[in-house]
């Protein structure tokens, strides 16, 4: 039985999936009368669905052995990776007499309308011993695909933290549900989160889906999250399209992972997709478009998610799809993303594989780089260069098949880099009649305008676009914050002059003008007594501000031998194992070079570690690793290095990526870089905006809300240990105060982190320790928690905290509340006899707030008293000051739960047993005695009935059904009431008591 509050807060998604999407919805009362508790399956109507999208294929006997085989799935992630493969593409199964295996659908994806859309609520399930009961689950042909908990916005208590560890309870407790449910979402209202089943992300990692392409709406996600979230995502194209071609699993350190798109990435290949399909239907014209998604938002997955949604749709007749990368480490990027997703891609490793493809006319999807397309080189074998040449010719004359189909598309990356210059000629040569699709991490500069056109149908500039400041404030990137230093490690600049006079002497003045514009900044940075300064800075703010932190870098050096002296220099101030030196190696290296020198899979083991282990700490780089290079641990660079345009933009994105407790990504310039940002990025500043931000801005940042927060605490800096309480129990008891004051704790701590141990915080530190104080009393008051979440994500601030006179004094004044009869009895006892102050009556309504929490949904007489405390604290909220006065109504709700407690011995039932007794006290209007009796008797009648697994046997549960019918019938016949009325109620109770027997009694009756 649900509450007033949990229908208010589900209706929202029901109504708009069932009124406006098209869905059908059926309550729990009328669904549970076709269905069994303990299945997730709605197997009568997964029975006809399969009948009718495989029609003439299977029988009603195949149909159910079908459904055996799928409950049989493991219920764990494997048992859902090996379902969503059934789901995608079908089950391979032999129907009865028949000699050969044949495809089985349970979703029709071409015919939509061949499908079955349901969406309930309160959809109980049971397994073993547990018993959970989601808000609303939806259903295709009567599998469930998506569960989502939403949480009330009138109830204080009601959070998405509580909805998202309901989340991994279900999981944990029914997996069975999850087995079959590809994607979770949560809601309080003002948010919509998602991630997919059996995710081990936290609740901040969760992702917000901010558009409803292709529908359109007069409202943004800010305004109406739900609407935007249920059109997005859970409209039935939508859903099916994100079954089909979003949703996988890849291993990641050795472990099953599932991921499921992003919004801006389910965007851009549905338009690039249409965009194809319209054109070869010959709907359209357009064969080109270019693709902004910002760094770190996931490029790399959308452009698989292209490739394969391309390759599976009928329409194109089977097409050639080439991924062009510029580098060979990003082409073997890219094939390790189509490998981890087990999704089979040829790649063409060598310029004579890629003509050999081509010229074979191979259709699917190809990977190469753009350096492929050119003449093969001269080799020992005449006649194969002679052959390979000639296929070359053939190709780019444009007269060859593959140059004639139609279904040919080109995916390149990095578009701004690869599609220029003699190869990017020939290899629209060789595939001249190709859809040619650019995708780009940076935006286009402003002198690349003219020269993208060949990317664009005229009048657009992109086809979809993701910008920085969209991923940052979608969380998908950080925001990067930036230190210039480079005016503290300039160079003597008259030292570079005679540095450049003794190397460049022999050319004229002019000559030498243009050259040391180009040649002087490199000179100055690989300066050996310089790096001897930078490393020693390094190795101090590394030490002081981001290892503590649990997080990573990046030195950036000039060139090679750059990367050699910082290692050297590093290690004479930090751990040898703490850094490595990764760049590529040249035969003709010198031994202080060679000493460097690692395998490719030397560097690949070091990457890993960097990314998992605990050693290396820093990698020491110049060009290696500067371009896509995925770790979210990596918190900053320091660049001593001279970058712009894209590739600053590219380079200082590796510390963008989102991690826990990772607020911000930090660079820090060593080399005059950020002196001047305007001036090295060559962009139009709407496309640039958010890129990185200046470090003194967070200095600025701590004082405006550490100053927002003395004003608000007022005497803050009388606090000690014997006013601690005073700011805990009497200023914090309001609601809007401690939200307020949690809110802008949150922010000051995070820029704390970050900023610690700047000197810049020396003024603010006693107070902020104060301030630390009394948060970390409050969340133990009020939250009943001892801070985990504050050690894992305030590290800096728990050290000074944890040495302070205030520590101690927290835990002695402020112990976590845990809830048990005990402690409420010593609680109630003291109010009683009037020895309760403040904080004593303030325990007392955590504990009686947390027993509501958990047991209002256990029966009417439980949901009742519970609507009494919640009244009750809701009033005590608003008048917070004047606690006392409710110190009387307190002690009487402490003792009623104290009662109902300990109510079922008093009876000699058991808890469940005590459910039906106070059912019955309250719907049949008799005294508990007299209900008691009932259940004992109902007991005799029943237990014989109510064997173990009684709940799965549609005979049993009639029979039993009808039993308790004909009992409450009987006892509601001794109150003579009118014949109308008698069967209003024992239609209006029948049903309620006969799911609690349902509900607790699936072992059966002892």
């Amino acid at each position: 039985m649900s509450t007033p509050e949990e229908r208010i807060s589900e209706y929202p998604f029901i109504n708009i999936m069932s009124k406006e999407l098209g869905w059908e919805y059926v309550p729990p009362s009328e669904l549970k009368k076709e269905r069994d508790y303990n299945s997730a399956l709605l197997k009568d109507r997964l029975m006809r669905a399969l009948l009718r999208i495989n029609a003439g294929k299977i029988s009603e006997e195949d149909a159910e052995q079908i459904i055996k085989k799928l409950e049989y799935l493991p219920h764990t992630i494997e048992g859902n990776r090996e379902f969503l493969e059934i789901l995608k593409n079908g089950l391979s199964f032999k129907p009865k007499g028949s000699k050969f295996h044949r495809t089985i659908w349970l979703i029709d994806y071409e015919n939509l309308g061949n499908n079955e859309f349901l969406v309930t609520r309160q959809f109980y399930i049971k397994e073993g011993e547990n018993r959970r009961r989601p808000d609303i689950v939806l259903f295709i042909n009567g599998i469930p695909v998506v569960v989502i908990e939403v949480k009330s916005p009138t109830t204080e208590s009601e959070t998405l933290e509580v909805a998202y560890q309901q989340i991994k309870d279900y999981e944990s407790a029914v997996p069975k549900l999850f087995v079959f449910n590809q994607f979770n979402i949560i809601s309080d209202w003002t948010e919509v989160l998602y991630a997919p089943t059996f995710s081990d992300a936290p609740l901040d990692m969760w992702g917000r889906w901010k558009d409803p392409y292709p529908h359109k709406l007069d409202v943004t996600y800010y305004e109406d999250p739900i609407k935007v979230t249920a059109y997005g995502m859970l409209s039935k194209e939508n859903l099916i399209d994100l079954i089909r071609n979003f949703i996988f699993f890849r291993h990641e350190k050795n472990k099953l992972v599932k991921i499921i798109s992003r919004y801006m990435q389910f965007r851009a290949t549905n338009k690039i997709h249409d965009r194809i399909l319209r054109t070869y239907l010959g709907e359209d014209n357009k064969k080109t478009g270019l693709i902004w998604h910002t760094q770190g938002s996931g490029k790399s997955l959308t452009m698989f998610f292209t490739a394969w949604k391309l390759y599976r749709t009928e329409e194109l007749d089977n097409p050639t799809i080439v991924i062009v990368v510029d580098r060979d480490n990003l082409e073997q990027q890219m094939f390790e993303t189509f490998q981890k997703h087990k999704f089979n891609v040829k790649r063409a490793s060598s310029i004579p594989k890629l003509i050999e493809m081509l010229y074979n006319d191979e259709r699917g999807i190809i990977l190469t780089t753009v350096q492929k397309f050119q003449e093969p080189r001269e080799s020992e074998d005449k006649e194969r260069t002679r052959r390979y040449r000639e296929m070359f010719e053939a190709l780019k004359s444009g007269n060859h098949p593959v140059n004639k189909r139609q279904n040919v598309i080109i995916l390149t990356d990095e578009s701004h880099r690869s599609q220029y210059g003699v190869l990017a000629i020939n290899m629209r040569a060789m595939l001249s009649n190709a859809f040619i699709f650019g995708f780009t991490g940076t935006p286009i500069a402003k002198d690349e305008r003219n020269t993208f056109e060949k990317f664009n149908p005229p009048g657009e500039l992109y086809l979809d676009r993701y910008s920085i400041e969209e991923s940052i404030r979608d969380g998908f990137t950080v925001p990067i914050y930036y230190q210039y230093k480079g005016v503290k490690y300039k160079v003597d600049k008259e030292l570079a002059d005679k540095l450049f006079e003794s190397e460049f002497w022999m050319l004229d003045e002019e000559t030498k003008k243009k050259l040391q514009k180009k040649v002087d900044r490199k000179l100055l940075l690989k300066l050996r007594k310089r790096i001897e300064l930078v490393a020693k800075d390094i190795a101090e703010h590394y030490q002081k501000y981001i290892e503590p932190l649990g997080f990573k870098g990046q030195v950036v050096a000039v060139n090679r031998w750059a990367c050699a002296y910082y290692k050297e220099e590093l290690d004479k101030y930090l751990p040898p194992e703490w850094s490595e030196v990764v760049f590529s190696p040249r035969d003709d290296d010198p031994q202080e070079l060679r000493k460097y020198h690692k395998s490719k899979e030397k560097i690949e083991e070091i990457v890993e570690k960097f990314r998992h282990g605990d050693t290396p700490k820093l990698l020491i780089v110049t060009n290696m690793l500067l371009t896509g290079f995925d770790a979210p641990v990596n918190q900053v660079m320091y660049l001593d290095k001279y970058l712009r345009d894209h590739n600053l933009l590219q380079a200082i994105a590796r510390v963008n990526r989102p991690a826990p407790g990772k607020e911000f990504g930090l660079v820090v310039d060593y080399s005059g870089v950020f002196e001047n940002l305007k001036e090295v990025l060559n962009f139009y500043q709407e496309d640039i905006k958010g890129v990185a931000y200046n470090y003194d801005s967070l200095k600025e940042g701590f004082k405006n809300i550490y100053n927002e927060l003395v004003e608000f605490l007022g005497g803050v800096n009388q606090v000690n240990k014997n006013t601690l309480d005073y700011f805990v129990i009497n200023y914090l008891r309001d609601p809007a105060r401690a939200k307020f004051f949690e809110e802008k704790y949150q922010q000051l701590a995070k820029l704390f982190e970050f900023i610690s141990p700047d000197p810049f915080l020396a003024p603010y530190l006693d107070t902020y320790k104060k301030i630390t104080a009394i948060y970390k009393a409050y969340v133990r008051k009020y939250k009943g928690k001892k801070g985990r979440k504050f050690r894992d994500y305030y590290k800096k601030t728990e050290k000074i905290i944890e040495r302070s006179v205030e520590a101690k004094e927290i835990e002695d004044k402020f112990p976590v509340i845990k809830f048990d009869v005990d402690y409420l009895e010593k609680l109630s006892s003291k109010v009683k006899k009037g020895e309760a102050n403040d904080s004593k009556l303030i325990d007392l309504t955590v504990v009686l707030k947390k027993w509501s929490e958990r047991n209002k949904n256990k029966g009417p007489a439980y949901q009742k008293l519970s609507e009494r405390i919640e009244k009750l604290i809701k009033r005590i909220y608003e008048n917070a000051e004047k606690i006392q006065e409710f110190s009387k109504q307190l002690h009487e709700l402490a003792q009623e739960v104290i009662e109902i407690e300990k109510e079922p011995l008093k009876y000699g039932l058991s808890s469940e047993e005590f459910l039906l007794m106070s059912f019955l006290h309250e719907k049949l209007g008799v005294d508990k005695q007299t209900a008691r009796k009932y259940v004992l008797e109902l007991k005799e009648e029943l237990k014989d009935k109510m064997f173990s697994g009684w709940t799965t046997r549609e005979s049993a549960r009639a029979e039993v059904e009808q039993s308790v019918r004909l009992f409450l019938l009987v006892k509601l016949a001794e109150r003579n009431l009118e014949p109308s009325e008698l069967e209003r109620t024992l239609d209006t109770i029948h049903h309620e008591f006969f799911e609690l027997l349902v509900e607790n009694f699936d072992e059966g009756w002892k």
